[in-house]
């Protein structure tokens, strides 16, 4: 049940910042608007985690998931508004699985077309299932 909520908050982390920098399409390519989002929801954890360890002691599992729903809630609510008043019209999310979809279909289409580009990610693919899964037996442990 645990990894249910790690992962939920997870989601909610990211996409609350990709919303935010969806506004920003015209300027930002899909690639960059993606790396934004990574080097701001992780920033946004490392932030969280020296708040509540350094400045109030206090780094448990259940502030810092708080905390973090917080602001990730706090993150999306601006970027909802902050559409509503740009464009004044609905659509946001029917607009990001749009883009999302897009972008899987072109990327599944690349790699369809090279086959070492395509063994490549295959490669990659199954190491990284065996290494989670490696993980997951060492944590048993």
């Amino acid at each position: 049940m645990e990894i249910i909520i790690y992962i939920t908050v997870n989601l909610l982390l990211f996409s609350s910042w990709y919303t935010l920098l969806f506004r920003s399409k015209e300027r930002l390519s899909f690639v960059d608007r993606l790396l934004g989002v990574f080097v701001l929801g992780l920033t946004q954890i490392v932030v969280t985690e020296m708040v509540l360890g350094v400045v109030f002691k206090k780094l448990y599992a259940t502030p810092l998931l708080i905390l973090n729903i917080s602001i990730s809630l706090a993150v999306l609510a601006i970027a909802v508004i902050k559409r509503k008043q740009d464009r004044g019209r609905g659509g946001l999310f029917a607009d990001i699985f749009q883009e999302i979809k897009d972008a899987i279909v072109q990327f599944i289409n690349l790699i369809r077309k090279d086959w070492i580009l395509l063994s490549v990610f295959m490669m990659f693919f199954i190491y990284f299932c065996y290494f989670q899964n490696l993980l997951g037996l060492l944590s048993e442990i």
